[in-house]
């Protein structure tokens, strides 16, 4: 599907059995009484980036869409796309902005997700936000309060501008949200969050943005730019892809098509079986800085390294035993060596056992405080007085 704007009929929908050959199967919206257009509408004042969904409680096919300066945000439903005939309109004047999309749950549950003005006051130029709310597909309304899920976008401190056409999904367990920052001009891009729960909170994934060219050179031959509004569809085989607009210029960014249709492959691995990267953690500034960029990158097999560790680190908040297969702590060598103090071991030893993760004392380092004593300990010795302490888990 694509956006028609001001144009009459509404939501050109095609089809394909290969996601190669393409055949137009109408319109979606193609009866007055689904989009009263008022006359003089700008060009900007129709139809926003439709969402199609499959209800699979109710067997119905759903576009939701925002007509600006028509009414608002609305759904509309068919049991099959390929007969062509849609429902008329239900609106939805109580969710604001652009740029709606549905979840239809496993559990029964569902969900509407827009792109609208931040709770408060806008702290910068593009400032938005990504919101929240149930829909109760059973009678064709919003349940609840809506909610904030992202504010601003993946970095708020650098003031990300117009994140939005949102969309939702439930994937082996977890909850990601995907949407478009940027705006739709060069610097467009498509960026990704994950989270336990659909109202989050959601974390950003450590490679946004997922989908870009923004940063390629501006010389290269057959430039593809603006890339990003993209939505994710699984085939009957399993595989992923993205389907995302972008378009091509021909000079000085000029370009004559406007928006283009584009398909790309997704991966969803989560790293590979043979190679483990290991993430060094000092001290609690470095662990706090480095651990969730580490946790969100899809790395399959992933050490914690606490050496040198150069102060008490606390990894409580990090729920290790969800991601991590090991951490390794130990003291640092050299004359002028820092000192490790065993209580710091001891804690680190702790939190593994308590969530059932491998733990290695490597080495006690050159300087070792244990109860209240300062050891100076010789390099060829040091790895054998920390398998002494008798520590090592799993």
């Amino acid at each position: 599907m694509n956006s028609s704007f001001a144009f009459y009929p509404g939501i050109p929908i095609w089809h394909s059995t290969n996601l190669k050959d393409w055949t137009q199967l109408g319109y979606v919206l193609n009866r007055p009484s689904q989009l009263p257009l008022k006359d003089g509408l700008r060009i900007s004042g129709g139809i926003y980036a439709p969402d199609i969904k499959y209800n699979p409680h109710n067997k119905l096919f759903y576009v939701i869409t925002t007509a600006v300066d028509g009414g608002g945000n609305f759904f509309v439903t068919t049991d099959d796309p390929k007969k062509g005939e849609w429902s008329d309109p239900v609106f939805l004047p109580e969710v604001g902005g652009i740029d709606p999309g549905f979840l239809f749950d496993e559990d029964g549950k569902a969900y509407i997700v827009n792109n609208d003005a931040p709770a408060g006051k806008p702290e910068y130029s593009g400032h938005r936000a990504i919101w929240i709310r149930e829909f109760d597909w059973k009678n064709n309304r919003t349940a609840g309060e809506q909610k904030v899920i992202i504010d601003g976008g993946v970095d708020k401190s650098q003031h990300p501008s117009w994140i939005e056409g949102p969309h939702l999904y439930h994937i082996n367990g977890t909850y990601y949200l995907m949407a478009a920052e940027g705006g739709t001009g060069p610097n467009h891009c498509e960026v990704i969050f994950s989270a336990s729960s659909p109202f989050g909170p959601f974390k950003p994934c450590g490679t946004n943005p997922i989908l870009t060219q923004r940063d390629l050179p501006q010389d290269r031959p057959n430039p593809v730019t603006c890339t990003g509004h993209a939505d994710l569809v699984q085939t009957p085989a399993g595989d992923w892809y993205a389907v995302f607009l972008a378009v091509r210029p021909y000079r000085d960014g000029h370009d004559v098509m406007g928006r283009e249709t584009y398909l790309l492959p997704v991966d969803w691995k989560d790293g590979y079986d043979n190679v483990t990267i290991c993430c060094t953690v000092e001290n609690q500034l470095c662990a706090d800085n480095r651990l969730p960029v580490y946790r969100a990158i899809p790395i399959k097999h992933k050490i914690i390294i606490c050496e040198p560790l150069l102060e008490e680190i606390s990894l409580d908040a990090y729920n290790i035993g969800e991601w991590v297969e090991q951490v390794v702590a130990g003291g640092e060598s050299g004359y002028e060596a820092r000192i490790c103090n065993f209580d710091w071991i001891m804690k680190l030893h702790d939190i593994c056992v308590k969530n059932n993760v491998s733990f290695w004392f490597k080495q006690t380092g050159s300087k070792f405080v244990k109860e209240g004593t300062l050891y100076t300990v010789k390099r060829q010795f040091q790895h054998s007085q920390a398998r002494k302490a008798g520590i090592n888990f799993k």
